[in-house]
């Protein structure tokens, strides 16, 4: 049942107004009186406030790739992804799904007010006394000398930082990589993209105020991170924010076409997606190729183990000069037999030249290793893809073909 607003009037009480616009006047004493602003109903298109539906630009993405298309590329970029077995063709494939999901991006902006100590690093001289040793007079003498000395100048520091971000919403509550979505999303030609029909509308989901909420306190989140790497100085402590302002622009709200096709592999499952018509995002997740890891770690393994002696040997000899050098420093004073410590100094470098030396080597070994064991598999992978495709009466794959999505895997 709605609410029943009764106006009286302030002055004898009476409920007979008689209204005119914003004004009312008292049939029984005359008075004057000021009606109350009705609050605005909370209409919701579905979920949603309508101020926030009637600010809300809705973008559908015209399907521009057929489904035999995605079936074809994906298992092209299967056969050549680095992370697939071998026997990746012996999987059982689902059937190729569309589904168009919807996401809300809108572009947020933070301002961070801070405050901060903030240092600049000085240079000065002074002068010092200093007892040394003269060997003509076979004695300690003193002398005066000028040294360079550094220190910080610290002063109070307050400032701003502005941080403008474009945030994804997942409208169909489905955990999706919003950064690939975004990027997705900027390469969308203009020519792919319609106004969406009325009754598309009716059934396209909005974002509510709380996903505005949180799309704006993710960005306070990463203003609240990044705006310490805009304070000036030489150094900073005592960082402080004092407050953030924050505001929103326009929502866009995409209409994607999405492509997926799910498999089997072994025990595990895998998925195969690709987000409007971008061949770039087309995704490999829930499968890795076992023999690659395992041969990359035991190379990995066999590095260390040339190593460990050297690196041993290294660690040792720099602890014992540096023991042995401190020691001659309390005893000795200024006097430091340089006879001895100048070779086992050249001796513990050359140790640690080598170690990095055998290092690098062992890291080089294991990268050639994993990219031979992946060209070596990918090979494989691509004749098994040729028997695939010729046992369900389908074309191989062109040079070309595969040329352009090695060219989108960039691996």
């Amino acid at each position: 049942m709605s609410e029943v607003n009764i106006i009286q009037c302030s002055n004898c009480g009476s409920t007979v107004i008689n209204v005119q616009g914003r004004v009312g006047q008292c049939e029984h004493c005359g008075s004057t009186i000021e009606l109350p602003r009705r609050k605005a109903a909370n209409t919701r298109i579905g979920n949603v406030d309508a101020a926030i539906a009637k600010e809300t630009n809705i973008v559908v993405v015209k399907n521009n790739v057929d489904k035999d298309t995605f079936w074809r590329k994906s298992l092209i970029a299967l056969a050549l992804s680095p992370d697939s077995p071998v026997d990746i063709f012996d999987s059982a494939f689902g059937s190729v799904h569309l589904e168009n999901r919807h996401y809300g991006v809108v572009k947020c902006k933070s301002i961070v007010y801070y405050s901060a100590d903030v240092g600049y690093e000085r240079k000065g001289t002074r002068w010092e006394t200093e007892r040394y040793y003269d060997h003509s007079s076979k004695s300690y003498e003193t002398r005066r000398v000028s040294k360079d000395y550094y220190y910080t100048d610290w002063d109070y520091y307050r400032g701003t930082y502005s941080h403008n971000r474009k945030q994804v919403i997942s409208l169909d509550g489905v955990n999706v990589d919003t950064k690939s979505i975004l990027t997705a999303i900027e390469r969308i030609p203009h020519s792919d993209v319609r106004p969406p029909k009325a009754e598309e509308t009716k059934s396209i989901p909005m974002p509510t105020k709380a996903d505005l909420d949180t799309a704006i306190a993710n960005n306070e989140k990463e203003a609240s991170r990044h705006y310490i790497f805009n304070i000036p100085g030489d150094s900073h402590r005592n960082e402080h924010i004092e407050r953030i302002d924050s505001q929103r622009g326009v929502i866009n709200n995409y209409v994607l076409p999405t492509y997926f096709m799910e498999f089997n592999h072994g025990e595990g499952a895998g998925m195969l997606e690709c987000v409007a018509n971008d061949y770039k995002s087309i995704k490999v997740s829930g499968v890795k190729d076992e023999t690659k890891e395992k041969a990359v770690a035991e190379s990995k393994k066999q590095g260390r183990k040339s190593t460990k002696v050297i690196s041993i040997l290294t660690l040792l000899s720099s602890v014992l000069l540096f023991v042995a050098f401190v020691a001659t420093l309390m005893i000795n004073g200024a006097r430091v037999p340089l006879a001895i410590f100048l070779p086992w100094t050249i001796i513990t470098v050359l140790l640690g030249v080598i170690w990095i030396i055998l290092a690098v080597r062992a890291g080089k070994r294991t990268r050639q290793l994993e990219r031979t064991i992946i060209d070596k598999h990918r090979k494989m992978k691509i004749d098994s893809l040729h028997t695939y495709f010729s046992n369900n009466f389908v074309a191989r794959p062109s040079e070309e073909e595969i040329a352009e999505m090695m060219t989108i895997i960039g691996k």
